[in-house]
């Protein structure tokens, strides 16, 4: 199954190539480094040195026995909620991203105050992160035109 161990699960549980949920398939040499990496993402950070909104996160993850918790990113690295929380501060307004409902391949809504911008495709990523498919850059610009229009 394209390399990897059959005795692997992704943090869904599924034993198979694909799960509905990740919609990446690693290496077999990066597999067993993402799935250790992601099962201690904190392991070199002091997670008190985190926003607040992250470390809520953490806690919940946590209680409910879930996979660690990681933020969502755009597909340049960048973190979701810090740049949402950047753009709500400068121009007064709510940003967010919204899906209904989704599956693997939809698109999901970028909003201004509830009003929809533009959509942005998401996908999650066999460790359980999820990643929105459009640069931080992008994200601005658009943003930025709905409330500078």
């Amino acid at each position: 199954m394209y390399g990897w161990k059959p005795e692997w699960r992704c943090l869904f549980g599924c034993v198979t190539k694909f799960h509905p949920m990740c919609d990446e398939l690693p290496d077999a040499d990066t597999l067993e480094e993402s799935v250790a990496r992601a099962a201690e993402p904190y392991a070199t950070l002091d997670p008190a040195s985190l926003p607040s909104w992250w470390q809520s996160a953490i806690d919940e993850f946590e209680a409910a026995g879930l996979h660690p918790y990681q933020p969502a990113r755009f597909e340049d690295g960048e973190i979701v909620q810090v740049v949402c929380d950047r753009l709500e501060e400068r121009y007064g307004v709510v940003v967010d991203l919204f899906g209904q409902n989704v599956h693997p391949g939809d698109e999901w809504q970028v909003r201004v105050d509830g009003r929809p911008v533009t959509t942005v495709g998401h996908r999650r990523t066999v460790t359980g992160g999820s990643v929105f498919e459009m640069k931080a850059t992008a994200f601005v610009r658009a943003v930025e035109r709905e409330v500078t229009d």
